[in-house]
């Protein structure tokens, strides 16, 4: 009797985690989020991560650090296309252009203040 029911008490819980496993696969579904690590590669429905070539200003900078970061893209940054950065002080975050930004212009992006600090931007293109 006893080697009966853990038979079917091992039966049971096998089924239930084949169960879970069959039902987790039918729930997923295609991420959202933007993957930056796609080395260079466009995936349908998901964007390109380009990175641009930015510059420090020089000296110190009281106010903010002006980041002068060069569209390569290969495309026009629209006002509404992010533009992310980040600096070897730390300081890290994005920011809208404030007018649209050709191919082989350059726009300015406002962090914290700092100084003698290397910077590194980046934009993610369709």
């Amino acid at each position: 009797m006893t080697n009966k029911f853990f038979t079917a008490l091992t039966t049971l819980a096998l089924a239930g985690a084949l169960m879970l496993t069959a039902l987790a696969q039918g729930r997923q579904t295609k991420p959202t989020e933007i993957n930056p690590n796609l080395g260079g590669q466009t995936v349908a429905g998901r964007s390109k991560k380009v990175m641009l070539p930015c510059a420090n200003g020089g000296g110190h900078q009281d106010v903010s650090k002006g980041m002068d970061v060069t569209n390569n893209s290969g495309q026009t940054l629209k006002t509404n296309m992010l533009i992310y950065y980040s600096a070897s002080d730390g300081d890290k975050g994005q920011q809208y252009p404030d007018t649209a930004v050709a191919t082989g212009k350059a726009a300015t992006v406002h962090g914290k203040p700092g100084q003698n600090y290397t910077c590194q931007a980046w934009v993610y293109v369709q």
